[in-house]
């Protein structure tokens, strides 16, 4: 199975194949792609939707694949893939598998996420029994595609579609698991709003699974703490849940002293303090003076190195705590 797909630069237009295959990579020579792509539009466009013989349906998924493999976001091209799918000419395994090579060119191609999520949506409808694999594929996949491309929102947006929508039943060790990733990710990427958000959505799901009182729910929290101790063992989940929250805005704090100047570090720390005090009213209550001393104290601290953000998050705390 092909693995990825890619243009390679070069201006040689030797009598040879313009296709490379290495493993289970392929890629086209570069002076070949006005040629080809020009090609693959004039014949996709070509066809007409209605009454097509059986040659002019194979031809259609031939130089459509072509289209977007060369363009991902050619958006004609990926509707006329779906409509394939839906006459039955076309498996949607088979397009989810020409997605992910238009993927593996172009990472950030919100057109190709879209059908990606067509795509998954019927499939999961077709097999319900399929939910938990395609989603650890999905998030495997997510994680691939923001590796090579720094910010990646779709790919991130994409995870986070997928936490909510491939799996109702998401075990909650995948959650945790996923937690664990995403804040090694945020340590090494202080800049990158998009996973910042995704790691809110997994506490806000985290929060949500606390608040049943479930046995497994209490042991996942207690693995993912980052220093777990005899304490938590006597903890209700809920409460757990409170020190996980207390625990990354300590993380928090120690990155924006060591990064200064980033906003999403800023902005992150804002989701803590929000649900520490909104999302903790009925458990172990906040100390409310004491916290926006803190929040105070911090803001003071990093004027010197970080002004602008700091006295954001001052007028913000004097607002909300």
């Amino acid at each position: 199975m092909t693995e990825d797909f890619d243009i390679i630069p070069r201006e040689s237009r030797e009598n040879r194949s313009p296709v490379v295959c290495i493993g289970h990579n392929v890629a086209l020579e570069s002076w070949c792609i006005p040629y080809v792509y020009s090609h693959a539009h004039h014949m996709m466009l070509g066809f007409k939707k209605s009454k097509l013989t059986i040659d002019e349906i194979e031809g259609l998924k031939l130089w459509s694949s072509m289209a977007v493999l060369l363009n991902p976001d050619f958006h004609s091209a990926w509707n006329q893939r779906k409509d394939l799918i839906m006459a039955g000419h076309l498996s949607p395994f088979s397009d989810l598998q020409i997605s992910q090579l238009s993927l593996s060119r172009k990472p950030k191609s919100a057109e190709t996420f879209s059908h990606r999520r067509w795509l998954l949506t019927r499939v999961i409808h077709q097999d319900c029994t399929t939910m938990e694999r395609l989603l650890r594929q999905e998030l495997e996949l997510c994680g691939k595609y923001a590796q090579r491309e720094a910010n990646n929102i779709h790919a991130w947006s994409h995870r986070i579609w997928s936490v909510q929508h491939l799996d109702p039943n998401i075990p909650i060790s995948l959650l945790c698991c996923e937690l664990a990733s995403v804040r090694q990710w945020v340590a090494m990427h202080v800049s990158d709003h998009s996973a910042m958000h995704y790691m809110e959505h997994l506490l806000t799901a985290l929060q949500q699974r606390s608040e049943q009182e479930s046995h497994d729910t209490a042991i996942n929290l207690r693995q993912v703490l980052r220093s777990p101790h005899g304490d938590h063992i006597q903890l209700s989940s809920a409460n757990i849940f409170i020190e996980l929250l207390v625990e990354e805005l300590q993380s928090n704090e120690e990155l924006i002293r060591t990064y200064p100047c980033h906003e999403a570090l800023w902005n992150h720390r804002r989701y803590f303090l929000f649900h520490l005090l909104h999302g903790t009213k009925e458990r172990e209550p906040v100390n409310t003076g004491a916290l926006l001393k803190h929040e105070m104290e911090l803001s003071a601290g990093m004027q010197e190195s970080d002004l602008r953000h700091s006295n954001a998050h001052r007028r913000w705390c004097q607002r909300f705590l």
